[in-house]
């Protein structure tokens, strides 16, 4: 165990600012369950070293198995440390603890395309595209059947998308409880200072470029 891992070892929601500051942690408590894994093994996860508990609520959909929840780690695949960013500019507040446990965290594409445990990756532009065509294509109902229940949809597919909005590069949190923004690992072929994303509201789903210094939502998908 790491120096590192050692100040950080905790028994409850708190926040890591004795280790850096950025970041909110949750323990886990021996049990893998219920729970997204952030890059490490189970074992690893038991012995406090990573932030969730590690089994994975995953959705067969048209035959690709998704994860059922936002990621919200703040290590990647590489081990290194990932910014997990919240509603709030302050990892201290109730509100971000809240915003954690429901939302997951909202990440900059660069930490995007690393927040995906092995054997998952970041869906590409046309994993998306076909995942709106699965759900009835290009009107409203498509996005219904992705929303979940508590937002006002069917959720007929289990994908549970939730409106956790975006943040912009200067830090200001748009569109909650308005709208979910899923990063994908396709980049603008006009722009490389752009990569796509999947936007899921109240009107039809839809992949759009946006700057890669936003930050959104991540859902993995299994390979």
């Amino acid at each position: 165990m790491s120096k590192f891992t050692k100040i950080c070892f905790i028994f409850s929601v708190v926040t890591l600012a004795a280790c850096g500051g950025q970041q909110l942690r949750v323990k886990a408590t021996g049990e893998c369950k219920n729970s997204l894994m952030t890059g490490e093994t189970c074992t690893e996860c038991q012995n406090g070293k990573i932030g969730r508990n590690c089994d994975i609520d995953t959705v067969v959909i048209d035959g690709q198995t998704w994860m059922a929840k936002n990621m919200d780690a703040y290590i990647g695949r590489d081990g290194k440390r990932i910014k997990c960013q919240l509603r709030t500019a302050n990892a201290h507040t109730e509100q971000d603890i809240s915003f954690m446990k429901n939302y997951g965290c909202l990440y900059t594409w660069q930490d995007a395309v690393k927040a995906c445990p092995k054997g998952w990756h970041l869906p590409t532009k046309e994993e998306f595209d076909a995942l709106i065509k699965h759900a009835g294509g290009p009107q409203e109902s498509s996005a219904q059947n992705l929303r979940a229940q508590s937002w006002g949809g069917i959720d007929a597919y289990g994908f549970a998308a939730l409106p956790a909005g975006w943040r912009a590069e200067h830090g200001t949190h748009y569109n909650f409880g308005e709208g979910a923004f899923f990063w994908s690992a396709t980049e603008s072929t006009a722009d490389k200072q752009k990569a796509y994303l999947m936007h899921i509201d109240y009107g039809i789903p839809v992949t759009l470029e946006f700057g890669k210094k936003m930050a959104f939502s991540v859902r993995c998908v299994k390979d």
